[in-house]
């Protein structure tokens, strides 16, 4: 696991700067359920050792469930879950392999 170092403190309702491209992602998905996607990382990648600003997604797999859990917190069972679709679908093209693209010259 990665030291959380950098980036706990609020944000004042902005994106925080200096997020992986994966990390970006989670947080833009985030922002169709709750009104702080950023608290609600920071809430569950806490305990569990994990850097909000540099998600894997391996690493989300991990907390998905949890996640869930804190937009139900704050909103209702409806958005949990699909907040949770949302977030499978994150995983999803981050996962696959690139395919490989001839291109003529």
């Amino acid at each position: 696991m990665r030291p959380i170092l950098r980036g706990m403190l609020t944000t004042g309702g902005q994106k925080p700067t200096g997020m992986t491209p994966f990390s970006e992602r989670v947080y833009d998905a985030l922002t169709e359920f709750v009104l702080s996607p950023w608290n609600v990382l920071k809430i569950v990648c806490r305990p569990h050792g994990l850097d909000p600003l540099a998600l894997s997604p391996e690493e989300l797999v991990v907390i998905i469930d949890a996640i869930a859990d804190q937009v139900r917190l704050v909103t209702d069972d409806e958005n949990a879950a699909s907040a949770k679709r949302s977030l499978s679908a994150v995983i999803e093209p981050a996962s696959r392999p690139r395919p490989f693209v001839l291109t003529r010259r």
